[in-house]
């Protein structure tokens, strides 16, 4: 029994020890008991009153489906809402001042911290279903849904908890002071609310018409596929950027993150590339706008990075110029994750180009299409403008005043003197808003009036700001040299 003890043993120590942490603070805790008591004594009580208020209705076609929901909709929004903000509590004592220290000196890495807060909250999340289980189960003797569709809607809320348990980890790891975190917070909540309701739309839809229906053709199996990579995507993002927020910051937070991010833009073409071989150009649309959606909040936030590295990150700078060019892209630092950005949004255009030239189906021919492409187009180059000019305003100006992280707070403001501003005086004055001045309000690109003026201001200007940039950029790629 040597080799059983032993096997044991390596188990054991392979076990998260964050993971085992958890469980036994929740365990100990009345919160997690009675969680799960309330639940299960609420299921009980569901299906109960549903079959004996009308046991005439028992054994038609509707029946199971009717109980099938309320149980279901209930364990989805008891282990989205709950078990989440459970973990968010628990986490935001973590990381308070004064015991965020010990995440940087504790021998753990970063992501075995959070994957091993994640699996703990999951574990709890499995622990309600299991309950659940017999009662949904038992909807299918009564009729009016098919066990396919019951383990496949179990496997898809179970994804959905997944996602929230990692949206309310990344929510508890934002360093932000109390008060404004609290803001943020309750506007994460709003968004996951819509977010939950709107699956709840998608499983309601499924059990009409079962899932076998819906995925038995091509259309509907391509549906799900990229449903499920996109909430990958959304996890697997929201997961590095947790772990990049508790690292130390000597480290470097963002090769992991962009190195990831990269991958998945190429899934994400090739999965556009399949879709739109079989259907038109709107879909096509739809990826562009997303990247694009995607880009445009980052970049404040990459402008304020580090300009220098730390000798732990100098160390693995390789010495190939090759190798070092690609480095200097993905790793940490201000200039390099502007060029990432930049790489990723010509990458797209030139996607969207490649696929309209080689298929005439897939160029954006109506006019709407094209409008929409120049609309988001713009957009970038607004953020990229105005990212740059407000670097390059805290360089030339502020910069023994106000140090790099801060970047993003003349972004800010700029937006606010050349956009806001500009409108509000007009007003003010004229009582009306001055055309001339608002050409470099980036929402004015959506205006039909004056699309094309505001198109051609936004691209001139990230073309000038980035001529301007040049110098600066350089000079930080020319200090990036291993030791």
């Amino acid at each position: 029994m040597n080799w059983l003890k032993n096997m044991y043993d390596k188990l054991e120590d392979s076990v998260n020890p964050i993971v085992v942490k958890e469980l036994r603070q929740a365990l100990q805790g009345k919160f997690i008991t009675g969680t799960y008591l309330v639940f299960l004594a609420a299921m009980v009580l569901v299906l109960g009153f549903m079959i004996f208020s009308d046991l005439e209705r028992i054994g038609n076609s509707a029946t199971g489906k009717d109980i099938f929901q309320v149980i279901f909709y209930l364990l989805i929004f008891g282990c989205t809402f709950i078990i989440p903000i459970g973990t968010y509590r628990r986490l935001s004592s973590e990381l308070s001042e004064t015991d965020m220290a010990l995440y940087f000196v504790t021998t753990l890495k970063p992501q075995s911290i959070i994957i091993g807060k994640w699996m703990a909250s999951w574990i709890i999340a499995l622990v309600l279903y299991t309950s659940a289980m017999p009662f949904l189960c038992f909807t299918y003797i009564l009729k009016g849904i098919d066990l396919p569709t019951i383990f496949f809607l179990l496997i898809l809320g179970l994804i959905l908890v997944s996602v929230a348990i990692l949206v309310s980890i990344f929510a508890a790891c934002l360093p932000m002071v109390p008060s404004i975190k609290r803001i943020f917070d309750g506007i994460g909540g709003i968004f996951l609310v819509y977010a939950v309701i709107g699956c709840i739309a998608i499983f309601d839809d499924l059990i009409r018409s079962g899932v076998v229906n819906r995925i038995s053709h091509f259309e509907g199996l391509m549906g799900l596929l990229t449903g499920l990579f996109a909430l990958f995507t959304f996890s697997r993002i929201i997961y590095l950027f947790s772990v990049a927020l508790i690292s130390p910051p000597a480290s470097n937070r963002s090769f992991t993150l962009r190195k990831n991010i990269t991958v998945l833009w190429f899934i994400s073409f090739i999965i556009t590339w399949v879709w739109t071989y079989h259907s038109t150009s709107d879909l096509l649309m739809v990826w562009f706008v997303i990247i694009c959606i995607c880009i445009t909040p980052t970049l404040p936030f990459i402008i304020s990075e580090r300009e220098t590295w730390s000798n732990r990150i100098r160390k693995t700078i390789p010495a190939n110029p090759v190798k070092r060019f690609f480095s200097y892209i993905f790793y940490s630092g201000w200039a390099g994750g502007f060029l990432w950005i930049l790489m990723l949004f010509i990458l797209t255009n030139l996607a969207v180009f490649l696929f309209g030239y080689f298929d005439s189906r897939l160029s954006f021919k109506s006019q709407h299409l094209l409008d929409t492409k120049n609309v988001f187009q713009g957009w970038v180059f607004f953020m990229i403008a105005y990212s740059l000019t407000a670097n390059l305003v805290r360089t030339t100006i502020f910069d023994s005043h106000f140090p790099r992280k801060t970047t993003w707070v003349f972004f800010l403001v700029l937006l606010f003197i050349l956009s806001v501003f500009p409108t509000a005086l007009g007003f003010m004055i004229f009582g009306r808003s001055i055309n001339e001045l608002t050409f470099l309000n980036p929402f004015m690109i959506s205006d039909y009036k004056f699309k094309e003026e505001v198109y051609i201001v936004g691209a001139c200007w990230a073309a000038g700001a980035f001529l301007l940039s040049l110098p600066m950029i350089y000079r930080n790629y020319k200090s990036f040299k291993p030791l």
